[in-house]
Order: structure tokens, then C-alpha cells, then sequence
């Protein structure tokens, strides 16, 4: 999916979020053309054995404007297992989903 996404980087697909997910060993394309990706990325993964190493990370933030990464606290990657490693991609998505056209009338955004 990050591959595929940084080669269509016209394209601002608004967010992604990537579970152990890392860029193929390609150049990244912002390193041929200079431009970053603007679509905001959130890559989560195990706090020990995972994928998502620093080498990653490194890579990701050369191709990608916007980088959060959230490590859980297990060994290696994986969906979600518990509330707390939800919580990550939910205060990603509501940073992200904040309302464009402005709260309507008798209602609050909650941050």
C-alpha cells in the first residue's frame, strides 16, 4: 500500500494507516524528484521484532511529509489486540477527520 501510494503522489489521499508496513527497497520517489508525499501516514508496530525499524522509519519520513509511527508494547506486528493499541489510530484518525466545512449549529467538535 506505501509503495503504491508514493507512486501516485499527485494524489493526496488525505491519511493512511499502515500495520507493519514499510516502503519497498526501491529509491523513495521524493529522493528523484524532490517532492514529498502529501498524504499523512500513521505506521504502527511491535515495540521488539518488527519490521518497522529505525532504517524504516527513516525511509518513510524522506518520502512522506507527514509521519506518526505508534509502537506497541509486544513482540512483532499484527492487528490490533487490545483498546490500548487502538487508541493510537483513533487519536490519529480524529486529528485527521476534524470537520473541513465548519461544526454545525448546537453541536461541538470534541478534541
Amino acid at each position: 500500500m506505501l509503495d503504491y501510494i508514493s507512486r501516485n503522489a499527485t494524489v493526496d489521499y488525505g491519511s493512511a494507516v499502515s500495520i507493519g508496513g514499510i516502503l519497498g527497497s526501491e529509491t523513495p520517489r521524493a529522493e528523484k524528484d524532490g517532492q514529498k508525499v502529501k498524504t499523512a501516514l500513521l505506521v504502527c508496530g511491535g515495540s521488539r521484532g518488527s519490521v518497522v525499524t529505525r532504517e524504516a522509519e527513516d525511509n518513510l519520513k524522506k518520502e512522506f511529509e507527514s509521519v506518526e509511527i505508534v509502537r506497541w508494547r509486544r513482540e512483532g506486528d499484527g492487528m490490533m489486540s487490545n483498546r490500548e493499541e487502538m487508541m493510537g489510530i483513533m487519536g490519529f484518525w480524529s486529528r485527521r477527520l476534524l470537520s473541513r466545512r465548519g461544526v454545525p449549529k448546537g453541536f461541538e467538535e470534541v478534541r
